[in-house]
């Protein structure tokens, strides 16, 4: 994803808010999101982890799979990945530097087959 599609997401102020830790509203732009950008809808992914090596996502939507759905770390400390999914309803949870967390960003949640807490997205058509 370019630069110019990323600022239609996180803008050069709430980067700025974030990184200072004054972004009060930052659940509206990090976590996942449901969001259309030029007529395409798909998930946007959004963990600010400026320290970390490596941050996937992981899910009922890849298998669980640690290695199929990789986020990018951009030079302000956001990993992203923006990822189409089919309409269903989904338990993820993502993966930093080998430690399992749900999203902090997202109100639902639920559990996976282990009864461990993984959040919940919902994706309508």
């Amino acid at each position: 994803m370019g630069p110019e599609k990323r600022m239609r997401v996180l803008t050069e102020f709430d980067l700025h808010l974030i990184g200072e830790g004054s972004h009060y509203k930052n659940y509206e732009k990090l976590g996942s999101h449901v969001r259309e950008i030029e007529g395409v809808k798909g998930v946007h992914f959004a963990v600010w982890a400026p320290n970390a090596e490596a941050v996937s996502v992981i899910g009922d939507f890849n298998h669980w799979n640690p290695e199929n759905d990789l986020l990018k770390k951009g030079d302000d400390g956001i990993w992203r990945l923006r990822k189409r999914i089919p309409t269903g309803m989904y338990r993820y949870r993502y993966i930093i530097d080998g430690a399992w967390q749900p999203d902090i960003y997202n109100p639902l949640s639920g559990s996976d087959d282990t009864g461990e807490i993984c959040s919940i997205l919902k994706i309508e058509e």
